[in-house]
């Protein structure tokens, strides 16, 4: 625990909304003004249906290393798609070749999470080297697959209502309207876009197999006939989240409908302000599981998702593909578990994937 929370104190600063994440506000908007020039080229100007499930992984592994440690373009460019591979099982040996080059790239930059290895490598002890080496890995892995994997299922479950996305782009509309440029603060002004977020983070959680915990106390709960169960210190606990978030009992007989307006508990939506910075937590909810040790990239990805929607949807509306329609009423249809939750692939060549058309759009501004 000392070890945990020495960590944690070290990496707090990189993530802190007013310390951090508004410094690094333009490099994250910088990039998210480049995503609908590469979806055009991803559909052949619009011609074909467009993977996006790849297009959300490689922007949110392009944020992270761009606007988190501040890589360099050259860097991100040659580094991306490499690494999503190795995670995603092909090329695994350009694991030891990424930390490598990503540790001494740290060195190069100036980005909050680059300062968190700067300030440690300099120590030259083995186990720091050995734990920057986890953590590295760790960040580039959850710094990414979990949004990525959060936007693509908000698309199809927006393709599958075309009501509710009908709705948002009408908030984005009347949002550019307003602004040239995002800005941090602007987010307040999206409360239906947090409503689409949260209740994908709700229906499709990126760890649906929930966290793993070791009671540090022996506790007492209820068991299933309401008399109390002892449970040692010592035992280890799994908290799941794909059945908690999809309970009837806990969410009704919606449970497993995709629903923006449902009912949230203040403390699940920050209180219907739009955007806030508190760990988005209940009883029957915990997206990014509960402090003192939720996801420390909470308030990063909030972020970065909202700019990425604002401007894909600026000048782009999505349908979803021929081949993906037919997944519509596949009850079968839950997505692929592995660790994170992905979409599985209607193509047979591939594990992961969502297709989509792109549709230019004539935007109400």
């Amino acid at each position: 625990n000392d070890d945990w929370s020495n960590q944690r104190d070290l990496m707090n600063p990189a993530f802190l909304p007013n310390l951090s994440l508004k410094e690094i506000f333009p490099d994250s908007l910088m990039r998210s003004m480049e995503s609908p020039d590469l979806l055009n080229k991803m559909s052949s100007n619009y011609t074909k249906p467009v993977n996006m499930s790849d297009f959300f992984l490689n922007e949110t592994q392009a944020q992270l290393q761009k606007a988190m440690f501040g890589f360099s373009d050259d860097f991100e460019r040659k580094t991306n798609k490499k690494i999503r591979d190795v995670f995603a099982g092909k090329n695994v040996e350009y694991l030891d070749e990424f930390v490598s080059s990503a540790l001494k790239e740290t060195h190069l930059s100036s980005g909050p999470a680059s300062k968190i290895f700067q300030e440690s490598s300099g120590k030259h002890d083995p186990l720091v080297l050995q734990k920057n080496i986890g953590n590295m890995i760790l960040f580039a892995f959850a710094g990414h697959d979990t949004t990525g994997h959060t936007l693509t299922w908000l698309l199809y479950e927006l393709c599958k209502h075309p009501n509710h996305k009908q709705r948002l782009i009408e908030e984005i509309d009347q949002f550019w309207l307003k602004y040239d440029e995002p800005t941090y603060e602007s987010f307040y002004e999206l409360p239906f876009m947090t409503k689409c977020i949260v209740e994908t983070l709700r229906l499709w959680p990126a760890l649906a197999n929930g966290t793993y915990r070791e009671l540090e106390h022996d506790e007492t709960i209820k068991g299933i006939d309401g008399f109390p169960v002892n449970v040692k210190k010592g035992t280890y606990c799994q908290i799941i989240n794909w059945t908690r978030h999809r309970s009837y009992e806990l969410w009704g007989e919606s449970a497993n409908e995709f629903n923006p307006h449902r009912d949230f508990k203040d403390s699940e939506i920050w209180s219907y302000e739009g955007f806030g910075t508190y760990n988005l937590s209940s009883d029957r909810f915990s997206p990014f599981t509960y402090g003192p040790r939720n996801c420390i990239g909470k308030n990063f990805s909030h972020m970065e998702m909202r700019l990425i929607l604002l401007y894909i949807f600026k000048d782009y509306d999505f349908n979803l593909s021929y081949d993906q329609l037919l997944t519509v009423d596949d009850k079968s249809y839950q997505g692929v578990n592995l660790f994170t939750m992905g979409p599985k692939s209607v193509n047979n060549d591939e594990l992961l994937g969502l297709y989509l058309d792109v549709v230019p759009r004539k935007s109400r501004l």
